[in-house]
């Protein structure tokens, strides 16, 4: 009869993350390291960072007045011929609003 020697499976570790790789999932969380499931000994996640007050703003604004580029359309659309008035109505409001918070 014959033997055969039954060695365990050869096991080698991952090679470690790139950094572009580490860099781009910088922050996400590993299934298996419990990201998704939190158990009597699993580490309290920090507490999340947000962001300064002025990057919100300008992004804000930016999302906001790049959307009055297409809002003519958009009032074409939905108001038909009014839709001069509805978009000069905008204009207004925007720089009203502007001004009271310089």
């Amino acid at each position: 009869m014959a033997t055969t020697e039954h060695l365990p499976p050869s096991r080698t570790e991952p090679a470690p993350p790139s950094r572009l790789r580490a860099w781009m999932l910088e922050g996400l969380s590993d299934m298996g390291k419990g990201g998704g499931h939190t158990g009597p000994h699993a580490e309290p996640e920090p507490p999340h960072k947000g962001q300064p007050w002025w990057r919100v703003m300008c992004l804000t604004g930016v999302d906001y007045f790049s959307t009055l580029g297409y809002q003519p359309g958009i009032a074409a659309l939905a108001a038909g011929l009014l839709s001069p008035i509805a978009t000069i109505v905008l204009v207004i409001v925007t720089l009203a609003v502007s001004y009271t918070h310089l």
